[in-house]
């Protein structure tokens, strides 16, 4: 790149090209030959996440609350409601958008809004990832959260909450939007007690 900063994510949208992002609001595209910062981006704080489904359609997040939206022609910074620091971003869809990071933060964007989603933890959340309904984020000291169903708050899965006992979340069945029937799944983690894995879909 030329310039002596930390970059701290990178990817690749489909049919895109590449692109990096980093510290004092640095972003840059891959043009096949070299790699160029892009102008015009409205932040100076530390960008920490890049997702997006093609080059016209990017999400940023980043420190204090940071998120940037690309829609082909300019960066525009959207509203996120939090200052915690964000630390990762994925997304099944453009409407459909989780951004994760400090104190548990974790936030739902619906091409609409930035919403905040109901969080059992308060560790910080490092990375966020999933496929189709399935949500997964994980953070410090082993927290790992899971989502089946794009209405249901997420599960905590921490083994370190466990006591030589099964850690059972109180739930309520939900519409799932994914179709079929949800029901409760326990996995035996080594040298942990069983500990609640989360829901899982029985299509029709």
């Amino acid at each position: 790149t030329g310039l002596a900063m930390d970059l701290w994510d990178g990817m690749s949208p489909p049919g895109g090209t590449p692109v990096a992002v980093g510290e004092f609001g640095a972003i840059y595209n891959y043009d096949g030959d070299s790699w160029r910062l892009q102008e015009g981006v409205p932040t100076s704080q530390s960008l920490n996440g890049v997702w997006g489904t093609s080059d016209k359609d990017l999400f940023v997040v980043g420190d204090n609350g940071t998120i940037l939206h690309y829609d082909g022609e300019e960066w525009t910074a959207q509203e996120s409601g939090v200052n915690e620091h964000l630390m990762a971003v994925w997304g099944s869809g453009s409407a459909d958008v989780y951004a994760v990071g400090l104190y548990g933060t974790i936030l739902h964007y619906d091409r609409r809004r930035w919403t905040v989603e109901p969080n059992p933890t308060q560790d910080h959340l490092l990375a966020v990832w999933g496929s189709g309904c399935e949500v997964w984020t994980v953070g410090y000291d082993g927290t790992i959260l899971h989502k089946t169903a794009l209405s249901r708050p997420p599960t905590l899965l921490s083994p370190q909450n466990a006591e030589n006992r099964v850690a059972v979340v109180p739930f309520l069945r939900w519409e799932n939007p994914c179709g079929g029937e949800t029901s409760l799944q326990v996995a035996k983690l080594p040298n942990f007690a069983d500990v609640l894995v989360g829901e899982t879909t029985t299509q029709d």
